[in-house]
């Protein structure tokens, strides 16, 4: 390992040197690995050990059932179609139920407007509710604004009781 790396830091120098222009594609790929005083310096992959080099391949996704499925589930429609017979013959029930109790309904209602007219003929024939009361208020208010310059308003308010 040490080896390898004098090795790439004599390439590095004698590139450095030279001067002379290197091309990318000319260029080997590097490798940043720890070097001594824990400084990263880079190295040519081909002049890793066999160690350093971890390939590991991405497993491949399994396969897709790609085959068509219908377009509403037969399951699905099975569910539906028995929710909807349960909720026709509720329904049918409920109606039923619901003319009964309608009958019972409109004869108590019935019942309660003949109790409440024989009540009020009841009042009016024995004289009860006592004489008439009329009161009549009236309030008169009236208000009087003046504007100014500069925004300046003077009011005044007349209120009269009748």
């Amino acid at each position: 390992m040490a080896e390898a790396m004098a090795q790439a830091r004599a390439l590095q120098i004698l590139a450095a040197s030279t001067g002379a222009v290197e091309l990318s594609g000319e260029r080997a790929q590097m490798v940043w690995i720890p070097g001594p005083g824990n400084q990263f310096m880079a190295v040519p992959r081909e002049m890793l050990p066999a160690g350093y080099r971890h390939y590991e391949t991405m497993p491949a996704p399994p396969q897709r059932d790609l085959t068509p499925v219908p377009l509403f589930d037969p399951r699905a429609q099975m569910v539906v179609a028995s929710g909807i017979g349960a909720g026709t013959a509720g329904a049918g029930i409920g109606w039923g139920l619901g003319q009964a109790f309608a009958g019972i309904a409109a004869a108590g209602g019935t019942t309660a407007v003949v109790v409440g007219l024989a009540m009020w003929l009841l009042i009016k024939v024995m004289g009860g509710g006592g004489g008439r009361t009329h009161v009549h208020n009236e309030t008169h208010v009236t208000n009087h604004n003046t504007s100014r310059w500069f925004g300046r308003s003077t009011s005044s308010t007349t209120t009269n009781n009748h």
